[in-house]
């Protein structure tokens, strides 16, 4: 697991706020796992839709690890993951603060 925590070809780790995702109708998703349509770039303008993801309630989740459950709140890796995706956790585990199913940890 080290070597796949050390990848530089493989991100582990919170994704939101490093992008933009758009669909071609122009919707800005908060990301690409969740159905959650948060600003138009073409009704908003890019910038307006931009500073929109940055103040999103879950992009604040991305910021500490101390709400993070077991098994990820003893991890050693939780300050460079911060937990996994926070989408997958939500989907499949029912919580942002719960364990990434894809964490290569604890697999």
């Amino acid at each position: 697991a080290k070597a796949f925590i050390k990848s530089k070809y493989v991100f582990i780790g919170s994704c939101i706020g490093a992008g933009l995702d758009i669909d071609p109708l122009g919707d800005v998703l908060l990301c690409d796992t969740l159905d959650e349509r948060i600003a138009n770039i073409w009704r908003d303008g890019i910038e307006n839709a931009w500073r929109k993801v940055l103040e999103h309630p879950l992009n604040n989740t991305q910021k500490t690890v101390e709400e993070l459950q077991p098994p990820c709140s003893q991890c050693p890796y939780k300050y460079k993951c911060r937990g996994g995706c926070k989408a997958r956790a939500l989907l499949i585990n029912g919580s942002f603060n719960a364990q990434d199913p894809l964490c290569p940890i604890q697999q």
